[in-house]
């Protein structure tokens, strides 16, 4: 439309539209190419930390235990961006190694180089910091991960390969749930607790580890195997050793929804565990599912309810949340009431006593 415009205007070049001077050439188009799909994985892992928002997609807010996979992932992908390949997943989720730098200059090739480099050492840094119990408990809380899932992850850090992280660690946890958890009285059902999120096929993230994975050497395989012989034949003394004793829950319909777990097993075997797995579970990984929650505060309160109080605000916004997570089901569903058979509905439910006779007075 713009060239259009300048063309019917005489089409000068002193009044060409600096829009139409300045345009990418086919080697910055391959740039932005390049660029785009470097940043493709990024773009995956910030939907998937901030959760999907939708009750049965996953989660609503994602989780503590998929940060570690997540870097994990992000850094592998950057440290083969550097050897000029990138791991690309097609329609049918298959992954497969592609040229990054194909048809471009040394020049441009050695710049993006160091921006990827620079760029994979800020990441670092910042998954040195992830050093927090929290981190590592909701992964050791995943009944589909435990301490395999780690052990997987970190088995090629130099920092990592001794074994003295995972001591750390395991003393961590031995003491908080010895401090506060192991004579915790029952105070509330743990089937109370629940989350969203229904199990379909493997995401992003774990079929991106699971190829790299598959390049790995088999001393490396072998490595693993025997940690995971030892982990097993540790003798378990309270409920805590008893559950990291055990192998890894196999069972799809758990991967997304690890509490479901817990409410459903765990809470019978380990029913102090539970408390503490329970907490460390429903941390969120970021603030966007609170965001979400802010923006529909300020839906709710249009000018028409200013008056609104914020109490009554705070109990309609929990309710609309724990709804959202599948743990309160409304007794009428409001979306019943937005037929013209509203009276009949409400008739059946017992709200209210509807005469035949006036119904059309109403």
């Amino acid at each position: 439309a713009t060239e259009e415009r300048w063309v019917s205007q005489g089409g000068k070049e002193k009044d060409k539209p600096a829009i139409l001077k300045e345009k990418l050439s086919l080697e910055e188009w391959k740039v932005v190419a390049a660029v785009q799909k470097i940043l493709q994985p990024f773009k995956v892992a910030s939907r998937q930390l901030q959760g999907e928002g939708i009750a049965g997609n996953r989660s609503t807010s994602g989780g503590f235990d998929e940060y570690f996979q997540v870097v994990e992932m992000l850094l592998d992908h950057l440290e083969l961006a550097v050897q000029e390949m990138i791991i690309e997943e097609n329609d049918d989720q298959i992954m497969e190694e592609v040229q990054l730098f194909e048809d471009m200059d040394a020049k441009t090739r050695r710049l993006l180089k160091v921006y990827i480099k620079l760029g994979w050492k800020k990441l670092n840094d910042y998954y040195g910091k992830l050093t927090s119990t929290a981190y590592v408990a909701a992964v050791v809380f995943h009944p589909c991960k435990k301490w395999r899932t780690l052990e997987r992850l970190w088995n090629q850090l130099p920092s990592r390969q001794t074994s003295v992280w995972k001591k750390t660690y395991e003393r961590n946890l031995t003491t908080i749930w010895e401090e506060k958890y192991q004579n915790k009285a029952n105070e509330a059902d743990p089937n109370d607790a629940s989350a969203a999120g229904t199990a379909s096929a493997l995401d992003y993230i774990e079929r991106r580890l699971a190829f790299s994975r598959s390049l790995a050497t088999p001393d490396s395989q072998e490595r693993q195997s025997q940690r995971q012989q030892q982990s097993v034949a540790m003798p378990p003394q309270d409920e805590l050793d008893q559950y990291l004793s055990e192998p890894p829950v196999d069972n799809i319909a758990y991967k997304a929804d690890p509490i479901g777990w817990w409410r459903d097993v765990g809470v019978v075997r380990f029913p102090q565990l539970s408390y503490m797995a329970v907490d460390f579970l429903t941390i969120a990984s970021s603030s966007a599912e609170a965001e979400r929650d802010f923006s529909s505060c300020g839906r709710m309160v249009t000018p028409l309810r200013f008056r609104l109080r914020r109490h009554i605000v705070a109990m309609a916004q929990c309710l609309r949340s724990w709804s959202k997570a599948g743990i309160y089901q409304p007794t009428l569903p409001l979306s019943l009431l937005e037929g013209d058979n509203w009276r009949q509905v409400l008739q059946l439910v017992g709200r209210i006593t509807v005469d035949s006779n006036n119904e059309d007075q109403h």
